[in-house]
């Protein structure tokens, strides 16, 4: 059985309609009800509340080949591990395969990595003005926060859609220009010393 399948069996069996379930686990109808359509898939959270609401296992869930509601063995753990071990042991298998596969957020995000070179730019501009007094270190952190600002636009040009590009222009200006005025405002206070 497949995890939509699954998902569908369960909900009926506790005579849940697809709003109920879907309010239960805060997000829309659609989701539950493309999860069932085997159109997307869940976020782990969800599987984990899903198996919470269901008591059944998160293996249940996922593995197309478990039979049993409250099989939650994985691999080699022991039928004495909890099931906190257990769910932990899956949230750092899954955490370590999308780090490797190059999945994570955080790494693959341009936004969030031009962020950290703009805040690193003016942490160093800062820094270097009152280490060294001189302008040479403080103009090389003002062409780290350039490069950010140029690999932010760059990461924009190859967005098609527009909503997106709002959204991510929204958010980067929302963080950084405090960081990009607070530069420019340094650097004309260094001037007019």
């Amino acid at each position: 059985m497949t995890i939509g399948n699954k998902i569908m069996t369960l909900r009926r069996e506790n005579n849940l309609s697809q709003e109920i379930l879907a309010e239960k686990l805060g997000v829309s109808r659609q989701a539950v009800s493309k999860w069932e359509a085997e159109q997307c898939l869940p976020d782990i959270d969800k599987i984990i509340k899903l198996s919470e609401l269901f008591g059944v296992s998160t293996d249940y869930i996922l593995k197309e080949d478990c039979k049993s509601k409250n099989d939650v063995s994985i691999g080699n753990i022991s039928d004495e591990q909890s099931s906190d071990e257990i769910l932990l042991k899956q949230i750092d298998n899954e955490i370590t395969s999308a780090i490797k596969e190059g999945n994570s957020k955080i790494i693959s995000d341009p936004t969030i990595i031009a962020t950290i070179l703009i805040i690193a730019g003016f942490l160093l501009f800062v820094s270097f003005y009152l280490s060294f007094k001189m302008l040479v270190p403080c103009a090389v952190a003002l062409i780290i926060q350039v490069i950010g600002i140029g690999l932010f636009y760059n990461y924009q040009n190859n967005i098609k859609n527009e909503k997106q590009k709002k959204i991510n222009s929204k958010k980067f200006y929302k963080i950084n220009s405090w960081f990009l005025i607070s530069s420019v405002l340094f650097l004309l206070y260094i001037a007019i010393m």
